[in-house]
């Protein structure tokens, strides 16, 4: 689930600056095969499809949708991009770039650049989107040029800048974890959850962003759960 103050945010559920409350955010109980036993649904940190829509996704670590110790497992925050791949793989210059999006929201790390053969990263001067051009084909139908696609889309993935909670209390003692003020803050949990469309239009009465010293001010936020991490349980993807 994502949070950002400006755009939308991205795992299992990715972000928030202050946390109010998580009313209604509950583990998707009883729909995966696998008992409480810490089996998980799909491998982590492969590249999956959705058996509904075909989108794509990387899988995360999950208990199959029925953990009994339901928790955030971690907060984290980084660069919301949209991911493009190659428009071909003849290897024929300049490449030329996939104008249709492979994942949209999808978080990388902030010290994510410019790197060749590896990746374009750049901004649109009039929307102010960022997309990221892995320069591989996951369509190809050569798979030596999927795989780096993947590796190269996993490695987006690494070393985020983790935020360690804080209570709101005056007497709570720093330091305290600061972020880009355009950031995305990804809030993770350690299983999959009801992302259903009743809950998705509750998120915003489910999830508060508060701000201030006392934080008591509601700070007007796009909050998603993020549609590029999760798994599949019972026939169905969530995040």
């Amino acid at each position: 689930m994502q949070h950002s103050p400006t755009r939308p945010l991205s795992s299992p559920i990715r972000a928030v600056s202050a946390l109010a409350g998580l009313l209604g955010l509950v583990l998707l109980a009883g729909c995966g095969s696998s008992s409480s036993d810490g089996n998980i649904a799909g491998i982590p940190g492969s590249v999956e499809s959705d058996p509904e829509t075909g989108r794509l996704f990387i899988v995360d670590d999950n208990q199959s949708g029925e953990a009994l110790d339901f928790s955030v497992f971690e907060l984290f925050w980084g660069r919301l991009v949209d991911v493009h791949q190659l428009a071909d793989d003849s290897g024929v210059m300049p490449q030329v770039v996939d104008p249709d999006p492979l994942f949209t929201d999808f978080v990388v790390n902030e010290t994510l650049r410019t790197m060749p053969d590896e990746y374009i990263l750049e901004t649109n001067p009039i929307t102010q989107r960022t997309r990221l051009v892995v320069l591989a084909r996951r369509d190809s139908t050569d798979g030596t040029e999927s795989m780096k696609f993947d590796d190269l889309l996993r490695a987006t993935q690494d070393d985020f800048p983790l935020i360690t909670p804080k209570s709101d209390s005056p007497a709570e003692s720093g330091p305290f974890d600061s972020i880009a003020r355009n950031a995305c803050l990804v809030l993770r949990f350690n299983d999959v959850i009801d992302d259903d469309s009743t809950a998705a239009a509750n998120l915003v009465d489910t999830v508060k962003v508060l701000v201030g010293q006392p934080p008591i001010t509601l700070q007007p936020t796009r909050i998603l759960f993020d549609p590029n991490h999760g798994a599949v349980v019972g026939g169905a993807f969530h995040s």
